[in-house]
């Protein structure tokens, strides 16, 4: 089973995930739903907001299980390009770095090492200042 989370700008509906793993995943609408659903789904996923202050409020966990074949991403980073793409909006996903505040923000097909703000909420919020651009290679590397 493969895992994909990232972080997104603002609360989306049950039906415009499904619909965009839909697109993505190249697959039937009847294989996804929602992770605490009773029936048995391909795809799986957990829309969670985090809270209605922080800048990336949404955390998406998602779910797929080995036989869906058609459409594979070797890490998160492969997976939120897509999902960044298909919102067309800035997300982010985590790195491997050990530091826990350290994310990679994908936007407009630019990627950037950025820092989160040490706060209270369960949100994320950015640094305004300090982004480092990298590549579409290196952020493959050093995705999580």
């Amino acid at each position: 089973m493969c895992n994909y989370i990232c972080y997104l700008k603002g609360k989306k509906e049950d039906a415009q995930i499904i619909k965009m793993l839909y697109d993505i995943f190249k697959c039937e609408k009847e294989l996804i739903g929602n992770l605490f659903d009773t029936q048995k789904n391909e795809i799986r996923f957990e829309n969670r907001l985090l809270d209605d202050v922080s800048e990336f409020c949404t955390e998406l966990n998602v779910y797929v299980d080995d036989n869906i074949n058609k459409v594979t991403f070797k890490n998160n980073f492969l997976f939120g390009n897509e999902v960044s793409k298909y919102f067309d909006e800035e997300i982010i996903i985590g790195s491997r770095n050990d530091d826990p505040y350290e994310w990679i923000l994908i936007k407009n097909n630019l990627f950037f090492i950025v820092e989160e703000v040490d706060d209270e909420n369960p949100g994320i919020t950015l640094q305004k200042s300090g982004n480092m651009e990298i590549s579409y290679d290196q952020a493959i590397l050093i995705s999580s």
